[in-house]
This record gives C-alpha cells, sequence and structure tokens, in this order.
C-alpha cells in the first residue's frame, strides 16, 4: 500500500484529484490508502463517505486537497 500512498499524494501534490481508476485498483484498495492518508495527516481537504452493507467506502471529495509536510516527508523517505 506504500507505493499506492506515495503516488496518490505525489498527484495531489501535483494538484490533481485522483481517483481509483487512475491506478488501476479496487475502489477497497484506493479508499484504505486513502484512509491511511488522511488518519495520518498526510494531507488536508479530504473527505471519505462510507455506508451500504459493512460500511463500505464508495466515494471520495476533494477540497482543494494540500500535502501536509508530514506527507511531504512520507513521499521523500518512501519514493
Amino acid at each position: 500500500m506504500t507505493d499506492l500512498v506515495v503516488r496518490v499524494l505525489t498527484d495531489i501534490n501535483d494538484g490533481k484529484k485522483p481517483t481509483e481508476n487512475d491506478y488501476g485498483v479496487e475502489l477497497e484498495e484506493f479508499g484504505n490508502a486513502l484512509q491511511f492518508i488522511k488518519t495520518n495527516e498526510l494531507a488536508t481537504g479530504l473527505t471519505l463517505l462510507f455506508g451500504g452493507p459493512g460500511n463500505k467506502f464508495f466515494k471520495n471529495i476533494y477540497m482543494n486537497p494540500v500535502v501536509t509536510q508530514r506527507g511531504q516527508i512520507y513521499i521523500r523517505e518512501n519514493a
């Protein structure tokens, strides 16, 4: 998952608003990466929506996402 997190953070840092389709992964895997980013405060401006059976991740909303300093460090250390 580290590789996916770095790729998502890099794309956010480049001003993009990536989706699971950009990386060829399932929505659940993408959601896990976004949850990791949000929980570890690697970026701001992310809203994750959960619902349905088992409350699975089903959508993300970007509101001017910004990679934090912690996120920049994560990219450098894991790229």
